[in-house]
């Protein structure tokens, strides 16, 4: 895939991942539809069924889910793609990237743990992660 430029920064995920596939695309026609909303409402779910293939850039993993149901269920190859950037003092001083297939022959997410139910405990307890760490340590 063609490399991000600055031009990139701040554009929506959709909008960015449209314009990489339009310039590398070779089919002809080539036809791509963008869907600029939540990929998990039931109203998108439906929408994915249809599709060719999909790509998930999603930022939560209780939203990868439902898509990776949804591509082993309905046997639609999918794209998950997620990035973490860490910042110290206003300065990036790390990218991480993962990009997965989910795809009938190839492991789901469950199989290959980038979901787990820690993970998406984890996730849910938001700012309470390692609550019970702190709370023995209070009372000790």
């Amino acid at each position: 895939m063609l490399g991000a430029t600055r031009k990139h920064v701040g554009i929506n995920k959709v909008k960015a991942l449209g314009g990489f596939l339009r310039a590398g695309a070779t089919a002809q026609p080539f036809r791509l539809e963008e869907h600029y909303e939540w990929g998990t409402t039931a109203h998108a779910l439906r929408r994915l069924r249809d599709c060719d293939v999909f790509f998930s850039c999603v930022d939560r993993l209780s939203a990868r889910l439902p898509l990776n149901e949804l591509a082993y269920a309905h046997l639609i190859p999918a794209m998950d793609v997620a990035s973490w950037i860490h910042a110290v003092d206003g300065q990036v001083d790390s990218i991480s990237t993962h990009a997965h297939v989910w795809s009938p022959g190839i492991p789901c997410a469950w199989c290959r743990q980038t979901l787990s139910s820690y993970g998406l405990m984890q996730e849910a307890q938001g700012a309470q992660v390692g609550i019970e760490h702190r709370a023995l340590m209070d009372f000790s």
